[in-house]
């Protein structure tokens, strides 16, 4: 036997016994509603993909629509397929020193905020389905499109003076964080990529895999810091074309992110103030953001909130921001006020995400 084979042998081994633990978590209790309980398909290979999505730059994750019908029930979903053996990353040991993988244990923490979690405005899984013979995970999510789509649509760069439903996205996204926070949780990946928009209207927060427990209050800082971040990208309409924003330690030595713009030259690129981290900030530099924004508005003055450096006293918090916060503090009638209007917006404009069932006459 040459060495080459039972290096295979052993992978295939260490792929079998990372992917036996990953696929008893598949057997997590469904979500879905009760009453579709005995129409939900058992094996996977039954699940049909009418559309690729998009796919991980780094990891061998897919994402696709998919649909199964059963009992004149259609239902339409988007699937998250995983290759477990491919994931592992690097090897970590836990306390009692049994070996395990990073990226299997970021997928487990995932798949139990998915399942065991429950907050409207956070993503969640219907059910969970395995192929364990091709170490191949499903993960059913509700339908949803991307945030940024929707802000491109609307053009919210130049009519969120004219939307009264801007807020609505902020408090989503917070309401989503003062949950796990509340809970010791830090997301630790906020940005607009990890925001979708469903049927019902509800911002999600996804991006659910690189959750931790908070162990430090600047993990919860830098969580607000990048809720400032997402609705820029919203308001601007802007992603991250592979570089994201820098955390809140990039105003370090100023007083807030505004402080440290006024007080670098015009051409930041060559000035040792910015570097590359800071990509995305100097193509949306003071000027601009504020000729787009008035500096006595609501939504300027919540930028300043957030993107203040902790030095200056205490960092808001999530809970404080939806409190207290004139932006983003608003009763639940309003919230549910702004909530029909936004999606009245995206339906005129045919943004609307399928449903999860749509029953069929027969």
């Amino acid at each position: 036997m040459k060495l080459n084979d039972c290096d295979s042998i052993g992978k295939q081994v260490a792929w079998a016994d990372m992917s036996r633990e990953l696929m008893s978590s598949a057997r997590l209790l469904p979500s879905y509603p009760l009453k579709y309980k005995d129409k939900f398909p058992q094996d996977a290979t039954k699940i049909n993909r009418t559309k690729f999505l998009k796919k991980d730059s780094q990891l061998p994750i897919w994402w696709f629509n998919g649909n199964y019908s059963k009992d004149n029930c259609t239902f339409k979903f988007i699937v998250k397929e995983i290759d477990v053996s491919g994931i592992q990353g690097e090897s970590v040991y836990s306390q009692t020193g049994d070996k395990r993988y990073e990226g299997n244990i970021k997928l487990m923490k995932e798949l139990y905020i998915l399942h065991f979690f429950k907050h409207d405005n956070l993503q969640h899984a219907f059910f969970t389905r395995s192929e364990p013979k091709i170490f191949r995970m499903n993960i059913i999510l509700p339908r949803s499109i991307p945030l940024l789509t929707v802000s491109t649509a609307l053009k919210v760069q130049y009519h969120w003076k004219k939307c009264p439903s801007m807020p609505y996205v902020a408090v989503c996204i917070l309401r989503a964080v003062a949950y796990l926070h509340a809970r010791d949780i830090v997301h630790g990946n906020i940005s607009i990529e990890n925001c979708s928009y469903d049927s019902n209207g509800n911002v999600l927060l996804g991006g659910l895999n690189n959750i931790d427990r908070c162990r430090l209050e600047d993990d919860m800082i830098n969580d607000i810091w990048r809720v400032g971040t997402a609705v820029l990208d919203f308001v601007l309409e802007t992603n991250d074309n592979g570089i994201d924003f820098p955390d809140y330690l990039c105003i370090e030595g100023y007083d807030s992110l505004d402080d440290k713009f006024l007080n670098i030259p015009s051409q930041p690129r060559n000035n040792n103030a910015f570097n590359r981290a800071d990509d995305r900030f100097t193509c949306i530099r003071r000027g601009y953001i504020r000729s787009l924004i008035s500096p006595d508005s609501d939504l300027m003055f919540f930028f300043d909130r957030v993107f203040r450096s902790p030095k200056l006293g205490s960092y808001p918090t999530a809970e404080y921001l939806l409190k207290y916060h004139h932006y983003s503090a608003i009763e639940q009638d309003t919230f549910q006020e702004l909530q029909k209007a936004l999606l009245a917006k995206c339906r005129r404009r045919e943004l609307e995400a399928e449903p999860f069932c749509r029953d069929r006459q027969v």
